[in-house]
């Protein structure tokens, strides 16, 4: 038994380590550390890996559960981004506004499907809020398919929209679109001069107030599905790993500069603010840090369960989010479970204070 505990113990050192390096990585750009921000992504298998290693060195070897205990309590405060044991209820008083917010990355929107036939437009057209913010929105110029104009018509309930196009090609029009029941004063794109990814800002009157909102798509790793199929390939050479190690850092080093961008529009604001989308990056992450620095995860607030907004076979994250100003309430925090995508829609109630 001494034997088996000399050959796991390095390996729950380096455990130990990798778990600490990944809690404390959100502080670092990823511009000049991406290895660190990779590191976040997991996050989720150290907590595990530790939590075993302790569970061991408590039942065999005592001496040694400080190893595990010094990481799993350094990394204490993250906790709460990854799992709400509970749903916490906030009251709304009588005279406050409240705002049902959603928002959804909806994959193109399935759109070689025309409206009739589309099922994640009309899962759209079902939903009762008062703003949807949509990314990675997309239809069809031609042909059988769903076209802008569906889009619009499905949602007319939501008379206020803004979209951002973002590509447009043969082959079909992509960007972010914002959807409103109240009105829209001010739209302002945020280009972050790639051919995909972008932000807009839109700010919202309702009743006496106005809000800033920031509707978001960060960069994602551009990992295609050939270069996951090779890197589960056991034979998957040193010019494949190279390859997808370096989308990941330049992928890493974008996201670092857009939420610095997004974080500076939110100083400046004049007005409360909310952000929400896909964030392409954990909540463990130098990106997730910066735009979340002044505002409130409304899942840590009003989640419940694990926070998990994107799947991909084996793999769960969440790189959705929806936060807001400080100064609000917020209640009812949802992960929808429709799989139109491979993102899961999220919703929360507002209240504003």
């Amino acid at each position: 038994m001494k034997l088996f505990h000399y050959i796991i113990l390095p390996v729950n050192i380096i455990v130990a380590v990798l778990f600490i390096f990944s809690s404390v990585a959100q502080f670092l750009p990823s511009a000049y550390y991406w290895q660190l921000s990779f590191l976040t992504t997991f996050f989720p298998v150290f907590f595990i890996l530790n939590m075993l290693f302790l569970a061991y060195w408590i039942f065999f070897a005592s001496k040694y559960i400080l190893i595990s205990s010094i990481a799993l309590l350094i990394a204490f405060p993250n906790y709460k981004r990854l799992f709400s044991p509970f749903e916490r209820e906030a009251i709304a008083p009588d005279d406050c506004q409240t705002i049902q917010l959603f928002s959804y990355n909806t994959m193109t929107l399935d759109y070689y499907k025309k409206a009739s036939k589309n099922n994640a437009l009309k899962f759209l057209k079902s939903i009762d809020a008062d703003v949807m913010c949509l990314q990675e929105i997309g239809w069809k110029n031609s042909g059988e398919h769903l076209k802008k104009n569906d889009i619009t018509n499905a949602l007319k309930a939501y008379p206020h929209n803004k979209f951002f196009i973002t590509q447009a090609s043969s082959y079909g029009t992509y960007g972010i679109a914002t959807f409103s029941k109240h009105p829209i004063v001010n739209y302002q794109r945020i280009d972050f001069g790639n051919s995909f990814n972008s932000a807009m800002v839109t700010d919202l009157k309702i009743g006496g107030d106005t809000i800033r909102l920031i509707n978001c798509h960060l960069e994602s790793n551009g990992l295609t599905m050939h270069d996951r199929e090779m890197l589960n390939d056991s034979t998957t050479n040193r010019r494949i790993i190279t390859n997808t190690l370096k989308k990941l850092r330049i992928a890493s080093r974008i996201r670092s500069e857009q939420a610095d961008t997004i974080a500076s529009i939110i100083k400046s604001s004049p007005y409360p603010t909310v952000v929400c989308g896909d964030f392409n990056d954990t909540a463990f992450s130098y990106t997730y840090h910066v735009i979340s620095n002044t505002l409130n995860d409304t899942f840590t607030g009003s989640g419940c369960g694990a926070g998990f907004t994107f799947f991909d076979h084996l793999f769960r994250f969440r790189i959705d989010y929806i936060l807001t100003d400080k100064r609000w309430g917020y209640r009812h925090f949802r992960i929808w479970k429709e799989d139109f995508s491979d993102h899961k829609p999220i919703s929360c109630e507002l209240i504003i204070k």
